[in-house]
């Protein structure tokens, strides 16, 4: 007998620390938020296309096959909430739409980086003042040369200490990696290997550009998480990573 998937939604939200003086008392101000959600979970927060969708968005939901329209649904409702962790609004007045290169937006708000991922019923949607990316990927199957395809011999001989092994591994580099070529706005147009993680540790790493590849920011931080049978990664710029 299959089991319905566990309503889940996981949230995440990262402060930008201000330095304060005395004339000033102001607040951390949000940088990012970022949300993972199932359709169990949008079942059960009643996330229908009608409250979340806006008219242009329910015409391409309802063209879907059917098979699709959870997930896809999932994706809008995961990047509207993140946005209005950010900044404010109500919902059905955000319309998701897409950048030159496919970069996920919210319209009218060319100053926030989007960022959505899709994958086996689950989606998850990123907002943020910086370049964000997010990757989510079910552990399944694969075959081990895929191993070899996505990394250097530098970073198999790096991950040899992780505890993570087999299709686990190949899937937390795979989102890692995607994560980051997201937030450029390439994807697979730019080989894995080329995308290099230079340290790790079980949920976290550091991704940096070959000196080939003509794209900036070079460096990023990427954090990594177990949710239920997926990896999910969020890569975001390093500190003065301009270069």
């Amino acid at each position: 007998m299959l089991r319905r998937p566990r309503p889940m939604i996981v949230r995440y939200t990262m402060r930008k620390r201000i330095a304060r003086d005395r004339s000033s008392r102001r607040l951390p101000t949000l940088q990012e938020a970022v949300v993972v959600i199932n359709g169990a979970a949008a079942r059960r927060i009643g996330a229908t296309p009608e409250r979340y969708l806006s008219c242009h968005e329910w015409s391409q939901w309802a063209s879907l096959p059917a098979a699709r329209r959870t997930e896809w649904l999932c994706g809008r409702v995961a990047l509207k909430r993140a946005f209005l962790d950010l900044c404010h609004g109500a919902v059905r007045d955000l319309e998701v739409g897409y950048r030159a290169g496919g970069r996920p937006m919210i319209a009218g708000h060319d100053d926030v980086y989007c960022s959505i991922s899709h994958s086996g019923g689950w989606s998850t949607g990123a907002t943020s003042r910086i370049p964000i990316g997010v990757d989510i990927e079910a552990v399944r199957p694969r075959r081990a040369e895929l191993l070899r395809y996505i990394t250097t011999e530098r970073e198999r001989r790096l991950v040899r200490r992780l505890t993570v092994a087999g299709d686990d591994l190949l899937t937390l580099l795979w989102t890692a990696k995607e994560a980051v070529l997201k937030a450029l706005s390439v994807g697979l147009g730019v080989h894995p290997c080329r995308a290099e993680v230079t340290a790790i540790e079980e949920r976290a790493a550091v991704v940096e550009l070959a000196a080939d590849v003509p794209l900036c920011p070079r460096r990023w931080n990427v954090r990594m998480e177990r949710i239920a049978r997926f990896y999910h990664s969020v890569a975001t710029p390093c500190a003065a990573s301009g270069e």
